[in-house]
């Protein structure tokens, strides 16, 4: 059976907009990323860059429902 992914591409459409992927906007500011990394500890940022070679590269707002 093909996806949702798959039948929209076929008709020429875009993937349709799912609930998860809508963002909730609660109207506050996003925080730059230097206050951001200034928030995680020295050791933490260097076992992502080690681990999983992870840099901060951005802030944007996640819809908790995709958080799994």
């Amino acid at each position: 059976m093909p996806s949702d992914f798959d039948l929209a591409e076929e008709l020429g459409a875009t993937m349709p907009i799912l609930e998860e992927d809508i963002l909730p906007d609660d109207g506050s500011e996003l925080p730059e990323l230097e206050a951001v990394e200034k928030r995680i500890p020295e050791k933490t940022r260097v076992l992502m860059e080690e681990l999983f070679r992870a840099k901060l590269s951005k802030v944007q707002r996640v819809n908790p429902k995709k958080i799994r």
